[in-house]
């Protein structure tokens, strides 16, 4: 982590219940705005607005080098879960597990936990695992891409 930044007064994007722009417009910001004051690799926005469907994370998959792609917008539940903070950052996990190149999990995959954290479920407790298929698929997207950051 090399910075947090708290837009308490307003929101610095429209953010809108369609995710995808909501992604889109964070991704220009970042571009334009944060990475000319603040370097980093990828930015995440969290936020409590809810967005149509069922998502509560979103990112590109293998745009951790791009200054636009390289972004994900979480939506935090407003529940009263005691997990609540560890399910948020095992979603953060995920979508940075998507900017390195991983997908979902398959069926096919091994996992030493229950449930790993590329799988396409969100669930109650929080998950601290990649799949072997996640191990691999990073592996490949290192080595084919090869990612210059």
């Amino acid at each position: 982590l090399v910075g947090l930044e708290i837009w308490s007064n307003r929101d610095k994007i429209n953010i809108k219940p369609d995710v995808a722009i909501t992604l889109m417009s964070f991704g220009e910001w970042r571009q334009n705005v944060l990475l000319p004051r603040k370097r980093n690799d990828n930015a995440h926005l969290l936020t409590r607005i809810e967005f149509n469907g069922a998502t509560l994370g979103i990112a590109h998959v293998g745009t951790i080098c791009s200054p636009q792609k390289s972004v994900a917008v979480i939506r935090e539940e407003q529940n009263n879960n005691d997990n609540k903070t560890s399910i948020v950052a095992s979603i953060m996990a995920h979508e940075l597990g998507h900017t390195l190149g991983i997908k979902h999990d398959r069926r096919s995959c091994s996992c030493i936990a229950e449930r790993c954290v590329m799988s396409p479920e969100i669930y109650n407790e929080p998950i601290y695992e990649f799949s072997s298929c996640s191990v691999k698929e990073h592996q490949m997207y290192l080595l084919s891409d090869r990612p210059h950051c």
